[in-house]
């Protein structure tokens, strides 16, 4: 497990800071929340992944928590807060809780459309509240004009969270009123969609070698997405 002591630099240079910038506290809080996030992340890859495992409600339960216990000992410069530039730590707190819901939309989703029992019935719960939860980060990145610098590791967050909204349209335990604000959260994915495909794609095609390698990167961003 990584520790605050493995990112600190012996031999600093000027060179360097000019190069990549000054490394800040919030950089290295970020890197140590998502190796121990990515622990969590694997756990849910074994319990409900694993071809022809069985869902374990026991390793499912401690999984649960140690998501909660995660979550209350973040650093304070990984809560969130507004931001209007890639350089603060309310940015990486947001791409650091993206991949936070990211990990609950995966471990939470629903295994049938209607929900059956108890527990079901708790984990649309916390899935939706992720969904909802990553469409208002997308929204922050988008009003904040930030959304250019996001990970590439947002494509799949915003699907799964998108995926999981047109399930609840779908739900027939949908009521009217909430189908509105649905439709809203929708709307809102597939526009921080489409732009940080464009914006991807600009950025990619700038790098060296990337007009050459534009035909791959589209069409898997496309597919991605829509």
């Amino acid at each position: 497990m990584l520790t605050e002591e493995d990112f600190r630099d012996q031999h600093p240079s000027s060179v360097q800071a000019e190069l990549v910038g000054t490394q800040e506290a919030y950089h290295v809080s970020y890197f140590v929340e998502l190796v121990r996030l990515a622990f969590l992340l694997g756990r849910v890859l074994s319990i409900g992944y694993t071809p022809g495992r069985a869902w374990d409600d026991e390793a499912s339960k401690l999984l649960a928590a140690d998501f909660q216990q995660w979550q209350c000992a973040l650093p304070l410069d990984m809560f969130q807060r507004p931001f209007k530039h890639s350089t603060e730590p309310g940015f990486w707190a947001c791409m650091l809780h993206l991949s936070y819901h990211n990990a609950l939309i995966l471990f939470c989703r629903p295994r049938t459309i209607e929900s059956v029992t108890r527990q079901d019935s708790e984990r649309d719960i916390t899935v939706r509240s992720s969904s909802d939860a990553v469409t208002r980060l997308a929204e922050d990145l988008l009003s904040s004009d930030t959304l250019r610098y996001a990970q590439v590791h947002i494509i799949p967050t915003l699907f799964g969270a998108l995926s999981i909204h047109s399930l609840i349209i779908g739900s027939r335990q949908l009521v009217a009123i909430g189908a509105l604000s649905v439709v809203r959260h929708v709307e809102s994915h597939v526009v921080a969609s489409r732009s940080l495909v464009a914006q991807l794609l600009v950025y990619q095609i700038k790098r060296p070698y990337g007009p050459a390698r534009a035909h791959l990167i589209l069409p898997a961003m496309v597919w991605t997405v829509y």
